[in-house]
């Protein structure tokens, strides 16, 4: 169901305004459904995952339609993009991924990638708009539960069933290093693109408008002098929030490098470990003629009847590779870890002011950033159960 949030508050009535139902009454697809995101692009386009392994694209601008009359799936386990018979409604396309549950999906802040994770452990990147897949990832073990995109779309970080936040390189096209604290599954994970960084330096800035590609806010000579720095936002079922920091110098200075690599110490930069030759096909001839013969795969095959795009399992390991090695990733150890809920965390929200976090006991804690803090502290004159007023009685309001 979709519906103007602007038109519903100002009706005191509650009742549905000018909403459009989509996939009413499980007319085209009976599983949950997992994900639904905009895509940033503004273009009125949105996905939905679902929990058998397929995902719809929509144009809010079209009408619901009751029957897309989609291709059959010809094999569960292989990629299948199918479009619609009709191309005047809504969904006009269905991926079957293949991976099982689609537990995560994320575009970046462009909108021209989009990452897809799934109940089989893997992470698939693909170019939205030409819908090819380009890259991907599995986690250690386990399911894929969290996907983030940083700012500048050069790294992606992943979350699951393995209890590590992994951080992946789409330039190197491997996971680059592990972050390890979290003693169970990790529920969500965000970049922190508001955090400053040291030394008066300032985070990525935000596109001017949709498509516009992302550009530092430091000169280029205060570029070549401070090295861009990431922080990443955890939450797991362990109750716990962590911090984590790596900067893309010390990416470099780890892919660079043949040996191994010991935990980095708390409160440092961390950075990425050796790579994986299976996922290295920039470099490595025989992987990248195989990545090559692979892409070649999602060529459109034009008939007079659809136009799909389809890929063998074969096809889509080939591109994805094996899980990291233990012994040459980096481990990267938490900047800060407090357990700050009594029960799983499961909601994971960040903002300029402030880290919104919610349990699966339904309680919500605001943690405003120590600007924020002191700024509205001394608004309420130093009075905390003044600063305190007007928020729900489930907000518990914290100064981290």
């Amino acid at each position: 169901v979709m519906m103007s949030l602007k038109q519903q508050l100002s009706d005191p009535s509650r009742k549905l305004i000018g909403s459009q139902h989509f996939n009413r009454d499980g007319c085209f697809n009976t599983s949950k459904c997992t994900n639904v995101l905009w895509n940033p692009m503004g273009d009125g386009t949105f996905i939905s995952c679902h929990l058998d392994g397929c995902m719809y694209l929509y144009d809010k601008q079209r009408e619901g339609s009751t029957d897309p009359a989609f291709q059959p799936i010809k094999d569960p386990r292989a990629m299948q993009i199918s479009p619609a018979k009709s191309s005047k409604y809504s969904p006009t396309s269905r991926w079957s991924l293949g991976l099982g549950a689609i537990n995560a999906a994320a575009f970046s802040a462009d909108g021209a990638l989009l990452a897809v994770g799934g109940r089989d452990g893997s992470v698939r990147v693909f170019d939205f708009a030409r819908k090819e897949l380009h890259q991907g990832c599995r986690t250690y073990y386990g399911a894929v539960l969290a996907l983030a995109w940083s700012q500048d779309s050069r790294f992606l970080v992943v979350g699951g069933e393995d209890d590590l936040v992994n951080i992946y390189s789409l330039e190197d096209r491997q996971v680059v290093a592990w972050c390890e604290g979290h003693a169970s599954w990790v529920s969500q994970v965000s970049f922190d693109p508001f955090w400053h960084l040291p030394h008066g330096g300032t985070p990525l800035s935000p596109p001017a408008s949709a498509g516009e590609p992302l550009t530092p806010s430091l000169s280029a000579q205060q570029q070549q002098q401070q090295p861009g720095t990431y922080r990443i936002i955890s939450i797991a079922q362990d109750c716990q929030m962590a911090l984590w920091e790596f900067s893309v110098e010390d990416v470099a200075l780890a892919l660079s490098s043949n040996r191994g690599f010991a935990p980095l110490p708390a409160k440092q930069p961390a950075g990425a470990g050796p790579s994986t030759p299976e996922l290295m096909v920039s470099t490595s001839p025989s992987t990248s003629s195989t990545s090559s013969s692979a892409m070649s795969a999602f060529h459109r095959k034009t008939t007079s009847a659809n136009n799909e795009i389809m890929a063998s399992s074969q096809t889509v390991a080939a591109l994805i590779g094996p899980s990291a090695s233990r012994a040459k990733v980096l481990r990267i150890a938490p900047l800060l870890m407090h357990k700050i809920h009594l029960e799983p965390l499961l909601g994971l929200l960040v903002t300029e002011q402030a880290i919104v976090t919610a349990c699966q006991g339904a309680h919500v804690k605001l943690w405003l950033r120590p600007a924020e803090f002191s700024r509205q502290m001394e608004q309420a004159g130093g009075n905390s159960q003044e600063f305190a007023h007007g928020f729900d009685k489930n907000v518990e309001l914290v100064h981290s």
